[in-house]
């Protein structure tokens, strides 16, 4: 079976370079089976533009200081959970915190635990804001009270 270069133009070492991934955490994603690079002249691993953008994924949560191990362990429950005709890359999978955080076109939820995560950022929107006034506008004056705080009746005047 010849390979076609131009379908999978990208090395390891290519890889390594153009992320900053280390070699074992490349391999551990092989080994996991998130990527699945062709082999190569020489046997070596050619990587398609679809395990570029899972690597870069595992890059950009590396570099939010989430652990490698963790990393792993995520993707792998995402994996065994999701149905095989959805793709990871049909994903947007970010770090929140210390967390590893997974959304699709319907929800987010914890990758490891499967937790829903609720989103309560604040969105500007456009208009305006208006207060209402809302004090009472009493048609008579009100009652006067006494140090007791007993209520005294208004008195007619005298004619």
């Amino acid at each position: 079976m010849t390979l076609d270069h131009h379908e999978t133009p990208h090395t390891l070492r290519g890889i390594q370079e153009m992320l900053g991934l280390s070699r074992s955490a490349i391999t551990g994603l092989i080994a996991s089976g998130f990527v699945n690079p062709r082999r190569g002249p020489r046997n070596t691993y050619r990587f398609s533009f679809r395990d570029v953008v899972l690597l870069r994924t595992a890059h950009d949560l590396q570099q939010a200081d989430i652990p490698t191990r963790k990393i792993l362990r995520a993707l792998q429950r995402l994996k065994a959970t999701l149905p095989e005709e959805l793709p990871l890359t049909g994903l947007r999978i970010t770090a929140v915190g210390n967390a590893i955080a997974v959304r699709d076109r319907e929800s987010q939820w914890e990758a490891e635990t499967g937790q829903l995560l609720m989103d309560f950022d604040v969105a500007a929107t456009r208009g305006s804001v208006a207060f209402v006034d809302r004090r009472r506008r009493a048609a008579a004056p009100p009652c006067r009270r006494t140090s007791s705080s007993r209520v005294r009746k208004r008195s007619n005047p005298p004619t």
